[in-house]
């Protein structure tokens, strides 16, 4: 578990940005921040592997769109550990997303695999004898006021270390990159046709827009790599491992993809994932691994409306109704019939009878706890609560617990949470005899 508050050049994150917890390239969790007393909290489950495994973060500013990924924040998580607490949160700091990562200027003179910052390719000289070119990495923290130069048939040594290079709207047609790493390299609306990507590594490399037609993709790595609007007609992803990768508006007709791995975050429409497979017979945009013929978000082998990622027969709450306010904030602790209640339980809120929120419990030092948006629609309104037990699949609807919200006010806090008890499901909802 790790609780924390997150800020970004100092400023607090807003409502709707959210923390993405890595290991290595790898998503291990994410979480929407919660805003309360004026402060950014994340309170987020992270998966571990086992052993210590230090954790990194990047966030998506919901406000301008930008994703940083720049941070010197960093904890080291081991599995069933607590990172924070609410008395002593991890304190997380993003940084300028077009800032050297590594905190320094780079020397434009410097070993291009050893320096800092960013950089760009720029051509050096022309093989008479072979007609390609050759060219080196240019450290630079001048992007994007740099021209980006044509890379046309580049001859680049295999397994060339190219992480964080800057393309865009430059050509590497026909290049060869086989094994090269391009790890979080930009390389939006770049024509990379024909190249060859055998094996490269593009996690978290920014390909909007770019053509990737007939490129050689075969065991490249696309972890959490953004292809959107992509021309991937007739490329070879054989082996591929596009895991979190985001292939929406990419156009993949005749693409030969067989024993691909990893889940992809989206797919165009029509499209699915289908024995590491992609196939264009899907359900019209939705979840890449969701039901074809149910709801676009429905387990591919349970209730078609439910959460992919969730048991086969989740809560059925529903969709939160939205409203065009600020949401009030509840933070609370959850207990069913005095008991603590469990990973998986799944609390809604309701207005009446309107679902105005719904938030999974956070298990920290033996307590439930909840810390969630519930939308408002103005004035004072009482909620009320019911609970989904993931463990037994009962949905728990009584209880005396209710609050009053108001637009953009909050229900308890971390100090002093709201208690919501819930009450057998069979049993009087006024606590009667």
């Amino acid at each position: 578990t790790l609780i924390g508050q997150v800020t970004i050049e100092g400023e607090v994150a807003e409502i709707g940005d959210v923390l993405a917890i890595y290991v290595g390239s790898e998503l291990r969790g994410k979480q929407e921040v919660i805003i309360n007393g004026g402060v950014a909290w994340v309170n987020a489950q992270v998966n571990a592997a086992g052993g210590d495994e230090t954790i990194s973060f990047k966030l998506y500013d919901a406000s301008t769109g930008v994703t940083y990924q720049n941070s010197d924040t960093s904890a080291v998580i081991t599995t069933g550990g607590a990172i924070g607490s609410f008395a002593s949160p991890l304190i997380i700091e993003m940084k300028d997303p077009n800032g050297d990562p590594n905190g320094g200027g780079g020397d434009p003179n410097s070993d291009p695999n050893g320096g800092a910052g960013k950089g760009q390719w720029v051509e050096e000289s022309l093989d008479t004898e072979t007609g390609l070119r050759t060219g080196t990495f240019e450290i630079s923290n001048n992007y994007p006021n740099q021209p980006q130069g044509d890379l046309v048939s580049h001859q680049i040594e295999p397994n060339a270390a190219l992480s964080g290079a800057i393309i865009v709207e430059g050509s590497l047609q026909m290049a060869n990159l086989k094994g090269a790493n391009l790890a979080e390299a930009i390389l939006v609306e770049a024509n990379l046709e024909g190249a060859n990507l055998e094996g490269a590594d593009l996690t978290r490399a920014d390909l909007g827009g770019a053509n990737l037609r007939g490129a050689n993709l075969a065991g490249a790595i696309f972890i959490d790599t953004n292809l959107g609007g992509a021309n991937l007609e007739g490329a070879n992803l054989t082996g591929a491992n596009i895991d979190a990768a985001n292939f929406s508006g990419a156009n993949l007709s005749g693409v030969n993809s067989g024993s691909i791995s990893g889940t992809p975050q989206s797919l165009p429409n029509g499209w699915i994932l289908v024995n590491g497979e992609l196939d264009e017979s899907g359900d019209g945009g939705g979840d890449p691994n969701g039901d074809p013929n149910g709801d676009p978000n429905g387990d591919p082998n349970g209730d078609p409306n439910g959460d992919p990622n969730s048991d086969p027969n989740p809560e059925s709450f529903g969709n939160v109704v939205v409203y065009a306010n600020n949401s009030a904030t509840l933070i609370g602790q959850v207990t069913i019939e005095g008991e603590v209640a469990e990973i998986g339980d799944v609390l809604a809120i309701y207005v009446g009878s309107e679902l105005r929120g719904k938030q999974e419990v956070i298990i920290n030092g033996g307590v439930a706890w909840v810390n969630a948006q519930v939308n408002a629609a103005g004035g004072d309104e009482t909620i009320s609560f019911k609970l989904y037990d993931a463990s037994t699949g009962v949905t728990y609807q009584n209880s005396d617990t209710s609050a009053v919200i108001t637009t953009g006010g909050a229900i308890g806090s971390f100090a002093s949470p709201l208690i919501i008890e819930m009450k057998d499901p069979n049993g009087d909802p006024n606590g009667g005899g």
